[in-house]
């Protein structure tokens, strides 16, 4: 063999060691070290998956938002009747055992009411009367009172109730709960698929965790036409359980 065919074989042998050191470089990302061992590499794989677990809990806290409409010639008269009426209502509730504290303004508003202006009429609408709106929420923490509460704050003057909402005092103990149902169903995702692929999973990668409560508030305007003299008995509400819901997105390591 002629000199110059022995180089081009040394350069060729070089070129080609380089390209698979390369080769395993890219397939080996991972490097695990371990005590008196040399390094190891060796192949990640991965996937993603989301799960969702839920709890259903009864609650054990209840919020009643009560309104007072008041409609008079002038803005005091409209106020002052609505303030006289709401005062009427927080009186009755806290006779009834409701703590001042669990008593707060939702609102209040004073709106003119206007003469209806024909639409070829350019004249200014002229104030007729004032309407005058105030709400408040009552925290009952006694569900079984929640009847008595609505028919104490109606038969006292309120002509609103804008719904009532159910929750928990301390939701902690649920989402812990509704968390584990999430993570048992990501980890049986992954293992179904590692299964189906002849994998199997060996470790975890990144978590994201996503903890909410929803609540469903029970809207009872209906009733209120039939309530101008108070109910018969106490309005029948009945607070049922609510949903908490926890959310996981986990990496799991093939």
């Amino acid at each position: 063999m002629s000199n110059l065919w022995k180089v081009v074989s040394i350069v060729t042998l070089i070129a080609v060691v380089f390209t698979a050191a390369a080769v395993v470089v890219t397939k080996s990302p991972v490097v695990n070290a371990q005590p008196a061992a040399a390094d190891q590499t060796t192949t990640q794989t991965g996937i993603t998956v989301s799960a969702q677990g839920q709890v259903q809990v009864k609650p054990d806290v209840a919020y009643i938002n009560l309104g007072v409409q008041t409609t008079a010639e002038s803005a005091k008269g409209a106020m002052d009747e609505n303030s006289a009426i709401m005062a009427a209502i927080i009186d009755k509730l806290t006779s009834m055992g409701v703590d001042k504290k669990d008593i707060r303004t939702g609102y209040i508003s004073l709106t003119p009411q206007t003469q209806p202006v024909q639409p070829n009429e350019s004249t200014t609408p002229k104030i007729i009367g004032y309407w005058a709106n105030n709400s408040l929420t009552v925290t009952v923490y006694d569900l079984s009172q929640l009847g008595a509460i609505l028919d104490a704050g109606i038969t006292a003057g309120a002509n609103n109730i804008n719904g009532i909402s159910f929750g928990l005092k301390d939701n902690t103990a649920a989402q812990n709960a509704a968390l584990q149902e999430a993570v048992k169903t990501a980890r049986a995702k992954a293992d179904l698929v590692a299964r189906e692929l002849g994998l199997k999973v060996v470790g975890v990668q990144n978590v994201q965790v996503q903890s909410y409560s929803v609540p469903g508030p029970i809207y009872v305007e209906a009733a209120l036409p039939a309530a101008k003299g108070g109910f018969a008995g106490s309005v029948p509400v009945e607070p049922g359980q609510i949903t908490v819901s926890a959310s996981v997105q986990v990496t799991f390591s093939f």
